[in-house]
């Protein structure tokens, strides 16, 4: 018995340590051209984008890639697809906006990354922002590419 007791206390002096094991890229959804003379940040996604950005975080949940943590650019379209797609997932996620994500570049995009670093406790990570900097992520990151598309518009 004491045995026990002194495996549960030299167990409890270590904290499991969660690795990055996922990076999502995800494009904002559809985005509204109702007002031609709105500025392109403050743009918002479409009817199809909304129902779509609901869909993709029902298709991430049920193949098990839900995002705990998303990197968010900080343009309306963004926000209201991370919003959306959340809402789809069960469970809290933490969604950060970021104006360095708005149309950044790829190289951009990795130097962001490297300044915030691997985030503490998360292993599915998503960036959500814009082409064409996220399809030239997908060119140079070494990631295994699943791709779900609802979208047929390449931007």
């Amino acid at each position: 018995m004491l045995s026990r007791a002194v495996a549960a206390v030299r167990a409890s002096q270590f904290k499991a340590i969660i690795l990055l094991t996922h990076l999502l890229l995800m494009r904002h959804a559809k985005s509204s051209w109702a007002n031609p003379a709105m500025n392109d940040h403050d743009r918002p996604p479409d009817e199809d984008g909304e129902t779509d950005a609901h869909a993709m975080g029902s298709i991430l949940q049920a193949r098990t890639y839900a995002p705990q943590l998303i990197w968010c650019s900080d343009s309306q379209r963004t926000k209201q697809t991370a919003s959306l797609l959340i809402r789809a997932i069960p469970g809290a996620q933490t969604v950060i906006h970021s104006r360095e994500f708005y149309h950044v570049s790829a190289q951009g995009a990795l130097d962001i990354a490297e300044k915030l670093g691997e985030p503490k406790g998360v292993s599915r990570l998503m960036w959500l922002g814009h082409n064409p900097g996220w399809s030239a992520c997908m060119s140079i990151l070494p990631l295994k590419a699943i791709v779900f598309q609802l979208d047929p518009a390449p931007y």
